[in-house]
């Protein structure tokens, strides 16, 4: 093998390292974001005192569609990522903005 491809393999091997790495780092921060709204949904719930089956009920639009109480729970346990009009809704049932639940859980840069 010659010094030029034996440098290319280690290249390719060194790329495919990085990239596996960044797609680790990339899944425990939306990991962390899934676990860390979810907690903050299930903060602000408690605070006003509302059962999962009453913020199910209050996150339903006017179309009469909600947010089940079973997804409700996987979101707030930070199993399950919620779309951003599930956010709203949820946010509506929580009476703040869907921006509150995200500055809720900013961290200082």
């Amino acid at each position: 093998m010659t010094g030029t491809n034996c440098a290319d393999l280690l290249s390719a091997e060194t790329e495919m390292q990085r990239r596996s790495a960044l797609a680790m780092a990339a899944n425990r921060a939306r990991y962390s974001l899934r676990e860390l709204i979810g907690t903050a949904i299930r903060e602000r719930r408690k605070a006003l005192g509302l059962t999962l089956a009453e913020l199910a009920e209050r996150a339903k639009g006017e179309d009469g569609e909600g947010v089940s109480l079973g997804y409700l729970s996987q979101i707030e346990l930070g199993k399950n990522s919620a779309s951003i009009e599930t956010l709203y809704r949820i946010a509506l049932g929580l009476r703040i903005r869907v921006a509150d639940l995200f500055n809720s859980i900013q961290t200082p840069v």
